[in-house]
């Protein structure tokens, strides 16, 4: 309709063409798009069989730009914090220079790096020792001295990583080009061939990376670790966890879009698809699955992963963009030749985790969770503990005081103050032959016990009282 719509010939007006074409841009929208609002007014005021559509089109277009111009200067603004923070960034800050490599981090206390180190080329660290280089804060050496231990996959050779994540192998593909039968670009193929390979084996669909999985904390908060592929990282244990990240088949999508594809929509089919995308993970680990299912979905979202699947679709879409705009800048383009390393022919093979290859259909289960033990209850600041199944919460002290709480509405009355603890909910207990009374615990009777004892678990807060002699005795 949008098409054919401009003349009562059917052909469109000129001006429109680059309406017509495709969507406009957000800089066209913001600042452009002139000569297509002249031609769509110029229909509207003619009367014609097209001049609804044309005022309607107009008016839509007016009405958008003001938002379109906030955001595109919120988004310049933001291109022009992350260039000022890039060109004054001192690499320079966390690199040794006699080992030729950069320490993960800096020791404030004790004025020191740290004595561990990023050292191997297959890192989503690569991209910083590349800018760093780039810079000149850096000398080139350093790359070379990144490791380049190489693997067989059923594909052929890749690089070995650390934990064999996609988001070691693939986060830096976001912007760095890659070019044909290089060592990159021969890595990102076969480690997604392997991905895949591996999905069959454990019969689950593939993607592995860092990501949440299905184990909380006592505040109910997800943990996150890395999960990789065996085989590929030097990390031990890597075939313990079946989780699939969805994340990591959207970066695949710029190696093998096709497959990447496919397994979105089985994906989506076992559930990993929410409101906002799709979810942090699905865990297939067996001691973490709920009784009588086969998978456990992490309904999260992690901004960082997100981010980089938005990206990853973008550059799909849009040929690539990102990539464009990262090598155009100079000093990028200086350091192109790092990139373009070709794949050794004579080197000898590593076999990290061999025993894991062959992975076993057993995995570990969770392990017991941290308890917290108490002998006493009159201790100088009360210990508290929470529990909650998401809806009903309470908070409980070792001295039995505390509240409880139905999502944002509250049961119980509570003041925190750590030199009384006699709020909460009591039980009293009444020896009817004494007339002595006291409560299930110390608090609010503070009656001192013959023995105590509390213990704090992840599901539970466990509290012993003995009062007096034991009957029998």
């Amino acid at each position: 309709m949008l098409a054919g719509a401009g003349t009562h010939s059917g052909e469109p007006v000129p001006a429109l063409a680059p309406l017509l074409a495709h969507v406009p841009s957000l800089v066209g929208l913001a600042e452009g798009l002139s000569d297509a609002l002249e031609a769509l007014d110029a229909m509207s005021d003619s009367g014609g069989s097209d001049a609804a559509w044309a005022a309607r089109m107009a008016a839509g277009i007016r009405g958008a730009r003001a938002e379109a111009v906030t955001l595109l200067a919120r988004l310049r603004l933001s291109a022009d914090i992350s260039r000022e923070m890039w060109e004054h960034t001192d690499f320079a800050m966390l690199f040794d220079e006699h080992r030729l490599l950069f320490s993960i981090g800096f020791n404030t206390a004790e004025g020191r790096l740290d004595d561990s180190y990023y050292d191997m080329l297959a890192s989503e660290c690569r991209l910083a020792s590349f800018l760093a280089i780039a810079k000149g804060d850096v000398p080139q050496e350093h790359w070379f001295r990144l490791g380049r231990a190489v693997t067989r996959t059923e594909g052929g050779a890749a690089l070995v990583s650390w934990s064999a994540s996609m988001f070691e192998y693939l986060m830096p593909l976001l912007v760095m080009k890659t070019w044909p039968e290089t060592l990159l670009d021969r890595t990102y193929t076969n480690v997604v061939r392997r991905q895949i390979q591996y999905g069959r084996q454990r019969g689950v669909p593939w993607g592995v990376s860092e990501s949440a999985f299905n184990a909380k904390d006592v505040e109910l908060t997800y943990q996150y670790q890395a999960f990789g592929v065996p085989g590929l990282g030097l990390k031990r244990g890597l075939s313990a966890d079946v989780v699939i990240a969805p994340y990591a088949t959207v970066l695949a999508l710029m190696v093998a879009p096709r497959d990447a594809l496919s397994n979105l929509e089985t994906l989506t089919r076992q559930g990993g698809e929410g409101w906002y995308g799709y979810y942090e993970a699905i865990d297939y680990t067996p001691g973490r699955v709920p009784a009588g299912k086969e998978r456990a979905v992490v309904k999260a979202y992690m901004a960082h992963h997100q981010g980089m699947s938005m990206l990853s679709l973008g550059n799909m879409l849009c040929g690539y963009r990102m990539q464009d705009r990262f090598h155009a800048d100079p000093l990028v383009t200086s350091a192109e030749l790092l990139l373009q390393e070709r794949v050794p022919r004579r080197v000898q093979v590593a076999q990290p985790r061999a025993e894991e290859v062959e992975f076993v259909r057993s995995v570990r289960e969770v392990p017991p969770p941290v308890t917290r033990a108490y002998p006493l209850a009159n201790t100088p600041v009360p210990a508290t503990h929470f529990l909650s199944n998401g809806s009903y919460s309470v908070m409980v002290t070792n001295a039995g005081g505390g509240y409880s709480r139905w999502r944002d509405r509250t049961v119980t009355r509570y003041r925190e103050d750590i030199t009384r603890d006699c709020w909460g909910t009591f039980f009293y207990l009444k020896d009817v032959e004494s007339g002595r009374v006291w409560s299930a615990a110390y608090q609010p009777s503070v009656a001192e016990p013959d023995d105590y004892h509390v213990t704090f678990s992840a599901d539970r807060a466990d509290f012993r009282r003995m009062d007096g002699e034991p009957y029998g005795r």
